[in-house]
C-alpha cells in the first residue's frame, strides 16, 4: 500500500506540475518528453527525461533558487527508493517555499511512507486551505487513526477524503490517460483503505462492498481478491464458527497476505476444533517456518506426520520438515525426511531440489557448482554465494563460478560487490557475453553510463542473434539516460529489429523521442 500511495503522489505531482509549471528553456524538451510517457503510464521513460531535463536545467543558476528543483529531485529520489535522501531535500525546501503545493504534498507522502501519518497531515495542514480540496489532509489523518487503531475516526476521515476526491476529480480531463489513472487509482486506495478499517470494526458486509466496487476497476488485482476471500470466509465462519475447514484456509490467506500472528490464530482454531486436522498443523508449521523459528515448526510437521491420517499432508510435512532441519543443520534427519517425502512424489521437482541440495550438504567430495546451482535455484542467494565462494577458493578459474556469484550479489542488491565476480569471469573468457552484459547492468545501475554502454557493446559482438534485442533495449536506456536520443531511438530501432514483440513499446517510446 506504501508504494501505490507513492506512486500516485507522483502522478499528481506530474499532473499538475510538469504540465505547465516548469520555465520553458532549453530543457524543455526533456520535460515535455517526461509528461507524454507519464500520460501513457510510462514511469520508467518519465523519470529518465525528468534527470536529463534537470540535469540541464542545473546549469541554469536561477533555476537552482526555485522550488522546482528540490521538487524534481525529491520526486526522482522517490522513484529510485531513496527514501531518506527524499526527506533531507524536502525538510530544507519546505522551510524556503512555505506555500509550495508539491513540496508539502511530497514530504507529506516521505512521511507517510515512514508510517509518521501525523507528520504527513502536519505538513499539509501548512498550506492554504484552498488547495487542499482533493481529501489528502483527511487520508492521511485517516492512515494515523487507523495506525493508531481508532477504526471509528479512521472511517469518518476515510470517508471525507473519498467524498472531496471525488468531487475534484470531475475536473480531471477525461481524455489524459493520466487523469484517469489517478482517479482510478486513487479510487482503489481509499475504497481498500475502507475496506480494511471496515473489516477492524467488524463490519464485514461495509467490507466486502468497497473491495467489490475496487475490484470493478482493477478485476485482476491480487491483493483485492484476497481481501475479498478473506471478508467471505469471516462472514461464514459467524455463521459456522467451529467449521476447522474454513479457519484453515482464513489462515492460508492470512499468510499469503504476509499477516503470520492472523494466520496462527486461525491455524490454531482449525486445529481446537479438529485436533485429527493434520494439514491445519503442517500449515501451521509453514509460518514457524517463514518466520524462522525452525523448533517449533518442526514440532508442528512432525504433528502432521504423527497423524498419517492425510497422504498429500504427510507428503508436504516430510518434505517441510526437511527443509527445516536442513536450517538448523541437522543435515541427516534432512535427508531421511526428504527421502519419505520422494517416496510420497518423487515427481515434485521442489522435493527433488532440496534432497539433491541435502544430499551433496552431507557429501564432503560434493559438486560445489552443482550445490551452488541448486541454492540459486531455490532463491537461497546468501548461502549459494558462500558456496561459490569456496569453490573459487580451490578452483579459481572457474569463470561461470565467478558469474553465478555476481549473479547472487545482484539478488541480494549488493551491486558494487557484483562487479569483481563479472570482471573475473570476463578475464578468463573475454567472449563471455552474459558476463559482458550483467556487468553492463551493474554498471546502469550504479550510474556509470560510459562504462555500462562500453559493456553492451562488448555483449553485441559475442552474443546469440537472439538475444541481442534485449541487449540493444538496455544499451538504447543507456543513451536515453545520458542525453542522448537520437542515438537512444537508432538503438531502439536495432532492439526492434532482432525482435518485433518489443516493437509496440518501442514504437511509443520512438513517437515521444523522436
Amino acid at each position: 500500500m506504501k508504494k501505490n500511495i507513492i506512486v500516485l503522489l507522483l502522478l499528481l505531482l506530474g499532473a499538475f506540475f510538469l504540465a505547465g509549471c516548469v520555465p520553458k528553456n532549453e530543457a524543455e524538451t526533456h520535460f515535455s518528453n517526461a509528461t507524454a510517457f507519464l500520460e501513457m503510464q510510462m514511469f520508467k521513460e518519465a523519470i529518465i527525461e525528468l534527470k536529463n531535463g534537470l540535469r540541464l536545467k542545473e546549469k541554469d543558476a536561477a533555476f537552482n533558487d526555485r522550488p522546482e528543483k528540490p521538487t524534481l529531485l525529491a520526486t526522482i529520489y522517490l522513484y529510485d527508493n531513496k527514501v531518506d535522501e527524499a526527506k533531507m531535500v524536502l525538510e530544507e525546501a519546505v522551510k524556503k517555499y512555505k506555500r509550495d503545493w508539491n513540496i508539502h504534498l511530497l514530504l507529506a507522502s516521505v512521511y507517510m511512507n515512514k508510517k509518521d501519518y501525523r507528520k504527513a497531515a502536519e505538513t499539509m495542514e501548512e498550506l492554504p486551505l484552498r488547495i487542499q480540496d482533493y481529501g489528502e489532509i483527511d487520508l492521511m489523518w485517516g492512515l494515523r487513526y487507523f495506525g493508531e487503531n481508532r477504526y471509528e475516526e479512521a472511517e469518518k476521515r476515510f470517508l471525507q477524503a473519498k467524498e472531496k476526491f471525488l468531487a475534484q476529480s470531475l475536473k480531471f480531463k477525461q481524455e489524459s490517460g493520466s487523469s484517469q489513472f489517478i482517479k482510478a487509482g486513487a479510487t482503489i486506495m481509499i475504497d481498500t483503505l475502507l475496506g480494511n478499517v471496515y473489516d477492524k470494526e467488524g463490519k464485514l458486509p461495509e467490507a466486502a462492498a468497497v473491495y467489490e466496487e475496487a475490484l470493478k476497476i482493477n478485476p485482476n488485482s491480487e491483493a483485492l481478491l484476497t481481501n475479498v476471500d478473506i471478508i467471505k470466509r469471516k462472514l461464514y465462519l459467524k455463521g459456522n464458527p467451529q467449521d476447522a475447514n474454513a479457519h484453515n484456509s482464513l489462515g492460508w490467506l492470512y499468510h499469503q497476505k504476509g499477516l503470520p500472528a492472523e494466520a496462527i490464530l486461525e491455524y490454531r482454531l482449525a486445529i481446537k476444533y479438529d485436533f485429527s486436522y493434520a494439514l491445519a498443523y503442517n500449515n501451521l508449521g509453514l509460518v514457524y517456518f517463514d518466520n524462522k523459528q525452525y523448533e517449533l515448526a518442526i514440532a508442528s510437521f512432525n504433528k502432521t506426520i504423527a497423524l498419517d491420517n492425510d497422504k498429500k499432508a504427510l507428503e508436504y510435512a516430510y518434505y517441510n520438515l526437511g527443509r527445516a532441519y536442513r536450517k538448523t543443520k541437522d543435515i541427516k534427519k534432512a535427508i531421511e525426511s526428504l527421502a519419505k517425502a520422494m517416496a510420497l512424489n518423487s515427481q515434485s521437482l521442489s522435493v527433488q531440489r532440496e534432497y539433491k541440495i541435502a544430499f551433496l550438504m552431507n557429501d564432503k567430495k560434493a559438486n560445489y557448482f552443482d550445490l551452488g546451482n541448486l541454492l540459486f535455484e531455490n532463491e537461497e542467494y546468501q548461502e549459494a554465494a558462500s558456496v561459490y565462494q569456496d569453490l573459487l577458493a580451490v578452483k579459481p578459474n572457474n569463470y561461470q563460478a565467478d558469474y553465478n556469484l555476481g549473479q547472487c550479489y545482484l539478488k541480494l542488491g549488493e551491486m558494487a560487490k557484483a562487479i569483481a565476480p563479472f570482471k573475473a569471469a570476463i578475464k578468463i573468457n573475454p567472449q563471455y557475453w552474459q558476463a559482458h552484459r550483467m556487468l553492463g547492468l551493474v554498471y546502469a545501475e550504479l550510474e556509470n553510463y560510459d562504462e555500462a554502454a562500453s559493456e553492451f557493446d562488448l555483449a553485441i559482438e559475442n552474443a546469440d542473434k537472439d538475444k541481442l534485442s534485449d541487449i540493444y533495449n538496455d544499451l538504447a536506456y543507456i543513451y536515453s539516460k545520458k542525453g542522448d536520443l537520437e542515438l537512444a531511438a537508432k538503438t531502439w530501432r536495432m532492439a526492434a529489429k532482432y525482435d518485433k514483440k518489443k516493437a509496440e513499446k518501442i514504437d511509443k517510446i520512438l513517437g515521444v523521442i523522436g
